[in-house]
């Protein structure tokens, strides 16, 4: 998206665990429609003053997580919206999107962005190896073990919670202490 780049860290932001605190008291776009958006929502209710949900088609998000969005109050959602410009001077200060049901363009005024978007695992190497869940991640266990022994996975692409490059990061320092015991059985 144009402007997305530039304003990386000047008020476009990639984890809403990290940053909303910078946030406090401001009117920020959360940017999705899955697990990941609808839990930034969440989590950015105590710091921003209003938070608008942009996403391209309709949510994806499971059920549990869309009741508890229905009881914020200074919740705006656009769905059926693609971002098409990230605007701003020395910052980030909104967007221009367009509402492709009604083809109208408009811009939201807003001093941050949150990207949410999600991922999809990429187990295509070891799809017929190892035990995956319903969302295509690898099931591993407390030591990063997969289903197939010997073989060790870590990070987004595992049914481990919290998907945080730190969290990823220890799980990979984990799994790889797991792998040395392994292989001085």
């Amino acid at each position: 998206v144009k402007g997305e780049m530039t304003f990386a860290n000047k008020g476009v932001s990639y984890c809403t665990t990290c940053d909303a605190p910078f946030f406090k008291d401001k009117h920020v776009i959360v940017a999705g429609g899955g697990n990941s958006a609808a839990e930034a929502v969440i989590d950015l209710v105590p710091w921003a003053s209003k938070i608008t949900v942009v996403h391209r088609s309709q949510w994806r998000a499971d059920a549990i997580l869309l009741r508890k969005l229905e009881d914020i109050p200074n919740l705006t959602i656009h769905l059926e919206t693609q971002i098409l410009e990230v605007l701003g001077d020395t910052s980030m200060n909104g967007l221009m999107v367009n509402n492709k049901s009604s083809n109208e363009t408009f811009t939201i005024d807003a001093q941050g962005l949150f990207i949410e978007i999600g991922t999809i695992p990429n187990v295509s190497l070891i799809k017929d190896l190892v035990a995956l869940n319903e969302r295509d991640e690898v099931i591993v266990n407390d030591m990063q073990e997969t289903s197939c022994e010997g073989l060790y996975a870590a990070g987004d692409v595992t049914n481990q919670p919290f998907k945080q490059i730190i969290i990823a990061t220890a799980e990979g320092a984990k799994a790889a202490l797991a792998m040395n015991q392994y292989l001085n059985k």
